[in-house]
């Protein structure tokens, strides 16, 4: 799916899909203080692989494939295959002040919204950052993922993102 009233720029790196079912939402830093359209930009050309469904800055959301599709971002098929990817630029060393500052909280709470409507009309995905005990025992978990639990349950990068200080709660209240 695409949403409505956002900027959408098509990444290179798009993945077909077998079945277009996501489960997970997962949250990523770009390590790099860039803006969601640098790098959406970025993602037309990039060379690696990687790609991601949406890019957050301080101001702004811009989404680069669709949400239907397979995004290279987890480092692990299953994380790939499973989740929706947000790329939120800024990086692990951030303190929580900052992203609390730095990020259009309200413009991606409602991205968030209708693709959680549009993914899971049913209400099965949870508002809440999965364990990654859970992962590991169930990687269909519906609800939010850090790449960092990404990793520790399902391995494939050594991305510890989005870092200790990323606020998950205010991410959860918008």
């Amino acid at each position: 799916m695409r949403v409505s009233k956002i900027p959408y720029v098509q990444g290179k790196n798009s993945y077909g899909d077998r079945d277009g079912s996501k489960f997970g939402i997962a949250i990523h830093n770009t390590s790099n203080d860039a803006t969601d359209e640098g790098e959406a930009s970025y993602a037309r050309r990039r060379p690696d692989g990687t790609s991601s469904h949406f890019y957050v800055d301080h101001d702004s959301v811009t989404q680069s494939l669709d949400t239907s599709k397979r995004a290279g971002h987890a480092g692990s098929a299953i994380g790939n295959d499973n989740a929706i990817a947000v790329e939120v630029t800024g990086g692990n060393g951030k303190s929580r002040a900052w992203w609390l500052e730095n990020v259009a909280w309200a413009q991606l709470g409602k991205v968030l919204a209708e693709v959680i409507r549009a993914h899971w009309p049913d209400g099965s995905f949870q508002v809440r950052r999965a364990r990654v005990d859970e992962m590991k025992a169930n990687p269909k978990i519906r609800a939010f993922y850090g790449h960092d639990d990404m990793r520790r349950a399902w391995g494939g990068t050594t991305h510890t993102d989005p870092g200790p200080s990323f606020p998950w709660d205010k991410l959860f209240d918008v």
